[in-house]
């Protein structure tokens, strides 16, 4: 019973094996760094902020907004008819003007504004990029982990098969067939193992891609002309060297966020320039110009004289006034002259911080490009040397297995040691796409203009 247990058991694990290696339609990395760009928050969050600080910009670069104002002045109490019974009645129009460029000078810092919220949704973009491929390339691994697993398990079965008739025949012992078990249990229970890891891994991708289905499938493939497209970023990677502010997305939004800042201290200086106020006002008086107040006799003489009552005498009167604010006023100044300073203080502290983020980027960018070579030259030892050696050592201790002139051990350390080598030439390569991923991203690749 147990015996057939087992066997219960090995075929469906090569039934596993048989789906997995079943062929997928392969997706490229582009293709769902472009899916991820398109359906990621932040990104629309980002663009959203660049077009609401666009119209901020036309906002300020406007004129304050007019005052109309209607005043019935000095009507009598008690009554209601404040169109003849008042004094005068008052139209009034008035209109701030700024003048030298101020307007100007707050809608080049909000612009400026808008263009760091713009370089802050490329180093968004940049980072996004970075993120899927790095979950690829893992994932790409995990798949070359379980066809390793999955060789190794086909192996290791076929032995204890072997182990199994050899014991029948006793040619050997039952302990070369315990450890063989052990060792094929092993090798299943890491398969299983890894099939859950890729399982996260994926659900993790399709949640940055936006897509509503976590176990939707996504079948990673190396690419053939990688070892061009690694040439190509070794060059544009010296290249950047000595312009890689230029190309930096984190570089390029703290340059944005010092013009900004220099922006806004040049609008602050033409708070110097005095705004002017201009009013007009038209008065109509419904009981004619008033000289005194309470003078009768006044009133009793323009009737005599002129036969017209002082009730249904009508005037009308205009009245014009321009002020002006007095920003250089020494209690209003020191305002002005404490701004210009905290934004002075302000842009030579992220002048600081992008010069010491470019020192650091620097010398990151010589390192991973180390690191790059590095894995080139990995790549090229396992593929061409290390692992046809232990191939062709392995082949020969199954060989001299079956003529009962190698031990069970010896092949197992032989087989471990193959699938260590084969995990480590996959490592490699994983290495080398999570390396080109992260110089991408730190050259700005990926990014939606």
């Amino acid at each position: 019973m147990i015996h057939f247990k087992y066997r219960k058991s090995m075929c469906e694990l090569v039934f596993a094996l048989l789906l997995v290696a079943a062929p997928l339609p392969a997706q490229p990395l582009d293709s769902l760094v472009a899916e991820a760009l398109r359906n990621h928050p932040l990104l629309r969050a980002a663009e959203s902020r660049a077009v609401s600080a666009e119209y901020r910009s036309e906002s300020v670069s406007q004129l304050p907004t007019p005052t109309l104002s209607l005043e019935f002045a000095q009507t009598p109490a008690g009554n209601f008819d404040v169109l003849n019974r008042s004094i005068s009645n008052n139209l009034a129009l008035s209109q701030m003007l700024m003048l030298g460029d101020k307007l100007g000078a707050m809608r080049r810092a909000e612009r400026a504004g808008a263009q760091t919220e713009r370089e802050r949704r490329a180093e968004a973009a940049a980072i996004i990029r970075g993120n899927v491929s790095e979950l690829y390339a893992r994932l790409w691994r995990l798949d070359r982990q379980k066809e390793i697993l999955g060789r190794t398990t086909i192996m290791l079965n076929n032995l204890v098969q072997s182990a199994e008739e050899r014991l029948g025949a006793g040619k050997a012992t039952m302990n070369d067939v315990l450890l063989l078990r052990a060792e094929l249990a092993a090798e299943q229970a890491k398969f299983h193992s890894s099939t859950f890891e890729r399982r996260g891994k994926a659900a993790r991708l399709n949640a940055l891609m936006g897509r509503t289905r976590p176990d939707a499938e996504i079948q990673p493939a190396f690419d053939s002309n990688f070892a061009q497209t690694i040439e190509a970023l070794l060059w544009r990677t010296y290249q950047s060297r000595a312009k890689l502010d230029e190309q930096n997305p984190t570089l390029r939004r703290m340059a944005s966020m010092e013009r900004m800042t220099e922006a806004e201290r040049l609008a602050s200086e033409q708070e110097r320039t005095p705004d002017l106020m201009l009013q007009g006002m038209l008065m109509r008086m419904p009981q004619g110009m008033t000289l005194t107040s309470g003078s009768s006799e006044l009133s009793e003489i323009f009737s005599i004289h002129t036969g017209v009552s002082i009730h249904n005498r009508v005037e009308w009167m205009y009245s014009l006034m321009a002020s002006i604010t007095l920003p250089f006023a020494p209690w209003s100044s020191a305002r002005i002259d404490a701004k210009q300073a905290e934004l002075t203080a302000r842009r030579l502290s992220q002048e600081a911080e992008r010069e010491a983020m470019q020192r650091e980027l620097t010398g990151e960018l010589a390192e991973e490009e180390q690191m790059l070579l590095h894995t080139i030259e990995t790549v090229k030892d396992y593929t061409r040397t290390i692992l046809p050696a232990y191939k062709h050592v392995l082949e020969s201790l199954l060989a001299s297995f079956q003529t009962n002139q190698a031990s069970t051990s010896e092949v197992l350390r032989a087989a471990q040691m193959l699938a260590m080598k084969e995990d480590e030439l996959a490592m490699a390569h994983e290495e080398q796409m999570m390396i080109a991923a992260k110089l991408r991203m730190m050259l700005g690749d990926g990014e939606l203009r």
